[in-house]
């Protein structure tokens, strides 16, 4: 059986190496040229055609809705899009954070080092391909990272026990969904990867099943995933 210890910090802590540190710096490279190069004015146009006001009334609105820290990030970050080469600068940062983010996140549910990077680069590289729609906002991105890093979180509690688990799954679901919207689907994904690969050296996993099941189909049956951002 495997150092639970190691299985419980492994992924968070995991740096990359220096293959992989190359391979980031040049998506990097690649991303921030694409948009700079051939969509200059998509980001002129997401910043014209969004209000944003640095006002204590103005972002006190986003608590009435969900994927509220998500929308405030996103919109907020967004007005900078006005200045050149602040858009893809600020685009690719946060789709690098984003795969940094799921690179831990699924070496920390069980996966293996190449295995999370070839997925994590993937992933923003398709989240990349959605940013060229001009209603694709940049909570989105924000929102996928959120709900990754929701679940690093709580990985770490999931050895406290069984009444552990069951208080974890209820807040950390109902926190991602408050703060990150639709990145509670993601943070339930990860949870049943972890489930998946884990299942002979966690004896708690059934008991992560049974309190992350409902909490998924009740996600899918009332559309609270697909919250618009």
């Amino acid at each position: 059986m495997r150092d639970e210890g190691k299985i419980v910090t492994a992924g968070i802590f995991a740096l990359p190496n220096r293959w992989e540190g190359g391979c980031i710096a040049l998506w990097g490279i690649a991303c921030w040229a694409f948009f700079q190069w051939c969509y200059p004015y998509h980001f002129f146009y997401q910043e014209q055609n969004q209000i944003f006001l640095l006002s204590a009334d103005y972002c006190r609105s986003y608590f009435d809705r969900p994927a509220w820290l998500a929308c405030l990030t996103g919109d907020f970050l967004t007005q900078f899009y006005y200045y050149l080469y602040a858009g893809p600068i600020i685009l690719t940062l946060a789709l690098l954070t984003v795969g940094d983010l799921m690179r831990r996140a699924l070496q920390q549910a069980g996966l293996s080092r190449w295995w999370a990077f070839g997925l994590a680069i993937a992933l923003i590289t398709l989240e990349a391909f959605c940013c060229l729609r001009y209603s694709h906002r940049l909570a989105s991105v924000v929102a996928l990272g959120g709900g990754t890093a929701a679940y690093l979180i709580a990985s770490l509690l999931f050895k406290l026990g069984r009444w552990a688990i069951a208080v974890t799954m209820v807040v950390f679901s109902v926190l991602t969904y408050w703060l990150f919207g639709y990145g509670l689907l993601v943070f339930q994904i990860l949870v049943f990867i972890d489930v998946i690969t884990h299942y002979r050296n966690k004896p708690y996993n059934w008991s992560i099943l049974f309190f992350n099941t409902p909490i998924f189909l009740i996600t899918f049956l009332f559309g609270f995933a697909t919250t618009t951002l």
